[in-house]
């Protein structure tokens, strides 16, 4: 009975990846069929524009704020065809190693509108999305979950993504999967994450994609502890199988990309594909590897400040702490003794909050190269750690430790602290 089910599963997905591609091919043929002279101007505007502001212009002040267009004005680039041949200009021949899904959007926008009006455009519709979303976790899973999730949002620099067209096709199918989470049966996750992992591979020109299987995963397995029957052994079958389906959708979906390419274009398509591939994992002689500086680029980025220097402070403050005596250690102990009561909870949110980790070992070079947005899947382990501690120290699902401790605080402060404290958060989210 049990080989059973696993077959139909497999038949399953093999039939929902053999529609995806077709879907995908079709599509783009379809968007490509719009001849040029409808959106040569909007684009000749876009590209101007790109050039006047520079290829990474800084809307703050830190490199988290940095946008990516030198990647946007090879999208817009592409949307210039080149031959008669829909289905040659379907596989992109400037830049066949990635789908290129994005323009079956942005060429259709193109007719209507140009780059900073299309910023405008997808804001809204974000905007009413993430919206939907955060309504339906608070719903379901509690006020504290809603700010485990806003936080690492902003912690991301997501407020940056409606200003880049690469940023948003990422943030938006992360958002749309996690609010797909309460509407798809449990049983039927796998599926979902097989589609969104097919999807962000055909959207995506590989910027930070774990985020849609690493945030929507870890509300996925809040949903599943917040039923009676849990236990670890159901924790650790949906992070698995769900991250195993997303995972599958990803690569087979590049796969088919690769060998489309390869029918379509030409044999030279397999080299490169090849010596790229190899590339983007262990670099080469100009960009050698190194997995310190994969690690201490991503986190310099994300905390302002290197490694060291936080190691440094957490040091003087622990010193401080032990000349004025205070319990830090009792406080340290207790909170390592609740982790470890809870670890039906703790292990398998533990395994979401390291997928970043995975992710910078597999793709070093990558993610060594392309650190100001890489830093963003780290957002993962910001939400896996948040919610861990909560539902350790949670008596009960939802969780309202953050909540109440916050306006517990909050309260307690006078008003040029208040003022002090909001000015300081708005600049560690801003700048």
């Amino acid at each position: 009975m049990g080989e059973a089910i696993v077959i139909k599963k497999i038949i399953t997905i093999v039939f929902i990846y053999i529609f995806l591609i077709c879907f995908y091919f079709s599509s783009l043929m379809a968007v490509f069929s719009i001849p040029n002279k409808y959106i040569e101007r909007n684009v000749n505007r876009s590209l101007e524009r790109i050039e006047r502001v520079g290829e990474y212009p800084r809307i703050a002040l830190t490199i988290r704020s940095t946008l990516d267009h030198f990647t946007d004005k090879l999208m817009l680039q592409d949307t210039i065809t080149m031959t008669n041949d829909p289905m040659k200009n379907a596989m992109v021949p400037s830049y066949f190693r990635y789908w290129h899904g994005y323009q079956i959007f942005l060429r259709p926008l193109l007719v209507i509108m140009y780059e900073p009006e299309m910023w405008c455009f997808y804001a809204v519709m974000f905007i009413f999305l993430l919206y939907q979303c955060i309504k339906r976790i608070k719903k379901c899973l509690g006020i504290d979950c809603v700010a485990c999730f806003i936080i690492s949002l902003l912690a991301s620099y997501l407020w940056v993504a409606p200003f880049s067209l690469q940023y948003m096709n990422v943030y938006a199918i992360m958002v749309l999967a996690s609010l797909l989470i309460f509407t798809v049966d449990e049983n039927k996750w796998y599926i979902l994450f097989f589609i969104t992992g097919s999807f962000v591979n055909f959207m995506d020109l590989l910027t930070f994609p774990l985020l849609s299987c690493g945030l929507p995963l870890a509300i996925a397995l809040v949903v599943e502890m917040h039923k009676e029957e849990y236990q670890l052994k159901l924790g650790l079958k949906t992070v698995i199988v769900n991250s195993i389906a997303w995972a599958l959708g990803y690569g087979s979906t590049w796969i088919a990309k690769w060998v489309l390419a390869y029918k379509l274009l030409g044999p030279y398509v397999l080299s490169d594909v090849i010596s790229q591939s190899l590339f983007r994992i262990a670099g080469n002689s100009q960009y050698k590897l190194s997995y310190y500086n994969v690690f201490q680029d991503n986190l310099f980025v994300l905390l302002l400040v290197t490694p060291e220097v936080w190691m440094v402070l957490i040091l003087i403050c622990i010193i401080i702490m032990q000349i004025r005596r205070k319990p830090w250690k009792i406080k340290v102990i207790t909170l390592y003794n609740k982790i470890k009561s809870a670890r039906n909870y703790s292990i398998p949110l533990g395994l979401i909050a390291i997928m970043p980790v995975c992710w910078y070992l597999f793709f070093a070079n990558h993610s060594d190269i392309h650190e100001h947005f890489t830093f963003r899947i780290q957002a993962i382990t910001i939400f896996a750690c948040m919610m861990m501690l909560d539902i350790s120290y949670s008596a009960k699902l939802p969780g309202r430790l953050y909540y109440d401790k916050c306006i517990s605080y909050w309260k307690r402060l006078g008003e040029t602290k208040k003022i002090v404290l909001g000015a300081l958060v708005v600049l560690l989210i801003f700048v």
